[in-house]
């Protein structure tokens, strides 16, 4: 039996991810015609909404005395590890207008943003080498919330940048949801040379990067003078982007047993979840009068009737929740049981459920809702433990990469040595498995066909060993340079 599949809906979640939280921006669901088209189109509007906040916003509260303590205490950067040379007093004394001084200015009281593209280092007329240029404190904030994150020095502080380009994951895309992306590319809001991809085979897309047509994003004109003056325009030089990636490339497992492995963490991420339900499907305040154990039956991924979907008809207005048998799989044959069966009878009863559109539109949200806070939280884990945010890489092993360039502070440089990069080539052995030698022979008393004892006794050993990649590059050294 041969299936070809259409798209035939989508839903899109979009979170704020603060640091130790997130909070919920929107949830969207559409399943009429030429859904990819109108995805297109929602994603660009929405990219375009939320980076124009994001570049034309900076907030600054005054700190905190913990706070204050804090940076005043702090004698080394929290991303480079130098020790500081100077001591900047970026902490506000008395208003929010003194706690400027952590910015720069030129001499018009014009204000020079600290997270622009202009790397403000080459304007600094330094006579020393970068080695022995002072290490200056500053304060650094988070433009949106204006709270107090680290005490960083000046170099790292003004590496930190505006991305102009918003990140979309889709669990499982590379291999499936993206195919229909490109099938469904006539669209006016961009053109086939504003498409750049990384793909590892014909099939397999990791990265997916489109730029708009005609939509853009503010520069960062940001001016003080008495107070802060943010121009909040459509109206920019840069081109709105978004970038489509495939979570599993980082979390390989179903989306099932990571919602599971998050269930029992009790994250407090799963509120989000609550909150798309009570805004997006039931109606107001209906989850209130609802048991917490009925409520933990929406808290994990619901199963769907992916052979009864056979086409548009099928979401029509009044075409009933299908029986139990029509929840057969028919690519593996498995058997839907009763009482899961009965799970999705009380769901449906809950949430007042008449129709097979209507639990499609549960069950698609909810997917997206659970996939965002999957996500979000091994974005977390990522920020606490390695200082890194996995959004802006492509692979597991690329985020591996750049989390041991960062946390053992390697400096590495490109290898121009003819003779070394010769004998990294000549060390490359095998791939998957390997066999160094064709025939290996053990010289002992178990082998008594082939025991010599005038030969020093000899034995095969067999191991299995893990990670050997990340035992090597912590206890070994490589080259790196030359």
């Amino acid at each position: 039996m041969r299936f070809e599949y259409q798209p035939a809906r989508y839903s899109l979640v979009i979170l704020h991810n603060t640091g130790d939280k997130a909070e919920l921006v929107t949830a969207e669901y559409y399943d009429g015609r030429h859904p990819v088209k109108h995805f297109f189109h929602r994603v660009f509007q929405w990219a375009q909404k939320l980076l124009c906040e994001i570049r034309s916003t900076n907030n600054m509260l005054t700190p905190t005395p913990e706070e204050r303590k804090v940076h005043e205490q702090a004698t080394h950067c929290k991303h480079c590890k130098r020790q500081f040379t100077i001591s900047k007093d970026s902490t506000p004394k008395d208003s929010i207008q003194e706690g400027f001084d952590a910015l720069r200015f030129d001499l018009n009281g014009t204000l020079l943003n600290d997270s622009d593209e202009t790397d403000y280092e080459e304007k600094l007329t330094i006579k020393k080498s970068k080695r022995d240029a002072p290490v200056i404190k500053t304060y650094h904030h988070n433009h949106y919330s204006g709270k107090y994150v680290a005490s960083l020095c000046q170099s790292c502080n003004l590496k930190i940048k505006y991305k102009n380009q918003l990140t979309c994951v889709a669990h499982c895309g590379s291999k499936f949801d993206f195919h229909f992306l490109f099938k469904n590319l006539e669209t006016s809001a961009f053109g086939a040379s504003n498409i750049t991809v990384i793909a590892k085979s014909k099939e397999t897309f990791v990265q997916i990067e489109i730029m708009s047509k005609d939509l853009y994003i503010p520069i960062l004109n940001n001016q003080y003078r008495n107070q802060q003056q943010f121009s909040k325009s459509y109206n920019g030089n840069r081109k709105v982007g978004v970038r489509f990636i495939d979570s599993f490339n980082f979390l390989p497992e179903s989306l099932a047993d990571l919602t599971a492995s998050l269930k029992i963490e009790k994250s407090p991420l799963f509120e989000i979840v609550k909150t798309v339900l009570n805004n997006y499907i039931s109606g107001p305040n209906q989850l209130k009068g609802i048991s917490n154990d009925s409520i933990d039956l929406l808290l994990k991924k619901l199963p769907y009737l992916y052979t009864f979907m056979s086409g548009p008809n099928v979401l029509k207005d009044g075409v009933p929740v299908p029986e139990i048998q029509d929840f057969l799989n028919d690519m593996t044959h498995e058997e839907f049981s009763q009482e899961d069966y009965e799970t999705i009878l009380k769901i449906c009863s809950l949430f007042q459920i008449k129709d097979f559109r209507m639990y499609t539109k549960l069950y698609t949200i909810l997917d997206s809702a659970l996939l965002g806070i999957v996500y979000i939280n091994f974005i977390q884990n990522s920020f606490k433990f390695y200082g890194i945010d996995p959004s802006y890489l492509y692979t597991a092993s690329g985020f591996a990469w750049q989390a041991f360039l960062y946390t053992r502070g390697a400096d590495i440089h490109y290898i121009r040595d003819k003779k070394m990069i010769d004998l990294v080539r000549e060390g490359i052995r095998g791939g998957v498995s390997m066999a160094a030698k064709e025939i290996v022979c053990a010289n002992n008393e178990r082998t008594p066909f082939n025991f010599n004892t005038s030969e020093d006794r000899t034995h095969i050993l067999n191991l299995d060993i893990v990670s050997l990649y990340a035992h090597v590059m912590e206890t070994n050294k490589f080259p790196h340079s030359g």
